[in-house]
């Protein structure tokens, strides 16, 4: 009994380390911020490649967004649980129409753009979650 119990504990912490060991790899991806991070500095972040971790929102809009210029051409829209933020380029493979795709997770890789005090993403890569 005794033995049994020391090896169901060290199973235990050995399941613990790894959990916790998975969760410290993904927090410590270099360069992986939150739109707010962007929303509040953005000067911080401009010309510089950002990871964000978020929702696929095709064209949904939020009323805190203001409308994207026409000169940018059509842009998509990535949430995360603290904002939104405009996104120009490849969406994964994810139709902006397409009511299945939207919320989907994704990871995107991207540099921060400024034109006439907007900022959006230029996507470099993203990839769907799901």
């Amino acid at each position: 009994m005794k033995i049994t119990l020391k090896i169901s504990t060290l199973f235990l912490m050995f399941i613990i380390l790894i959990s916790f060991s998975a969760c410290q790899l993904k927090q410590k991806e270099p360069g992986v911020i939150t739109i707010n991070e962007i929303l509040r500095n953005p000067s911080n972040y401009v010309g510089k490649k950002v990871i964000i971790y978020g929702d696929f929102n095709g064209f949904e809009t939020d009323d805190k967004l203001k409308p994207s210029p026409e000169s940018l051409g059509v842009l998509w829209v990535l949430k995360d649980k603290t904002g939104y933020i405009y996104a120009g380029g490849y969406t994964g493979g994810l139709n902006p129409y397409e009511e299945n795709d939207i919320g989907t997770p994704v990871r995107v890789e991207a540099v921060l753009r400024e034109r006439d005090k907007f900022f959006y993403l230029e996507i470099i890569e993203t990839g769907a979650l799901k």
